[in-house]
């Protein structure tokens, strides 16, 4: 297929000779991590992502790793059922998943783990205020069973489920027919998820290409492997922030007294 293309300010027509193929995009991307940290990153939610994230972890899994970070960042597609399947790895059978729930309560719809066939280690799951969806419905089951430590910043706040629909000229149109629910009946439409922990970039990060949240994250898994609690987790980290931030004021009024 050749295509014209025009070039408005050139004043110009280029022809390219185009093919028209299928491209596969994978949806998961995994490595390993220093200190047998396995780390899993997640674009988007479609059809294919649940066994592609079932082959990365059995593949993680089969090098030995000993506790994950899921990256969910910037991830606001949806299936739903993805959803499911990827939470299913984590929870035990029958663990309820996600309520879906419709003007009439008859069409409720409630979703169970299909079953973990995976030894339980420490989670770290990355979200920020792009992650949407299908990636909140992941994050809350996770934080609803103290499966997992949340970090760096709120989510967006997505809470509809919508059913696409092909029209008659090939396009397509997407309707809104329930509304979401997590495990212990919370709903985040306009709220989003609160992290544990909110680490902020710097502005070096950028100069830098330093990944702050990423590498903050390997810390607190230190942590929570070592304490293997999450609150106490969160309370020694808590406990560091008003630590630093009062020797920073220390260091602010000490100088106002020297000025003085």
């Amino acid at each position: 297929m050749k295509l014209e293309i025009v070039r408005v300010w050139e004043k110009e027509i280029i022809i390219k000779e185009v093919t028209r193929r299928k491209i596969n995009i994978p949806s998961v991307d995994s490595k390993i991590l220093d200190n047998n940290i396995g780390y899993i990153m997640l674009s988007i939610f479609w059809e294919k992502t649940w066994d592609e994230f079932k082959k990365s972890l059995d593949e993680l899994n089969s090098k030995n790793i000993k506790w994950l970070i899921i990256d969910l960042r910037d991830n606001w597609w949806w299936y739903l059922e993805t959803a499911v399947s990827i939470l299913s790895n984590f929870m035990d059978k029958d663990k309820l998943l996600v309520v879906t729930k419709e003007k009439n309560p008859l069409n409720n719809k409630s979703y169970f783990s299909y079953g973990n066939e995976y030894k339980k280690i420490p989670i770290i799951l990355l979200i920020n205020w792009n992650s949407a969806s299908a990636s909140e419905i992941t994050a809350w089951a996770l934080k609803d069973y103290n499966i997992a430590i949340l970090v760096w910043e709120n989510s967006y706040g997505k809470w509809s489920v919508q059913q696409p629909f092909n029209l008659s000229d090939w396009s397509e149109m997407k309707i809104t027919v329930a509304k979401w629910y997590t495990p212990l009946d919370h709903w985040i439409d306009g709220v989003g998820i609160k992290p544990d922990f909110e680490v902020k970039f710097q502005k070096e990060d950028y100069d830098k290409k330093y990944d702050r949240q990423l590498e903050e994250s390997k810390n607190i898994l230190n942590k929570f492997i070592e304490l293997w609690d999450i609150k106490k987790t969160k309370d020694f980290f808590n406990k560091e922030k008003q630590i630093e931030l009062k020797q920073k004021l220390d260091k602010v009024t000490s100088s106002w007294s020297i000025k003085k």
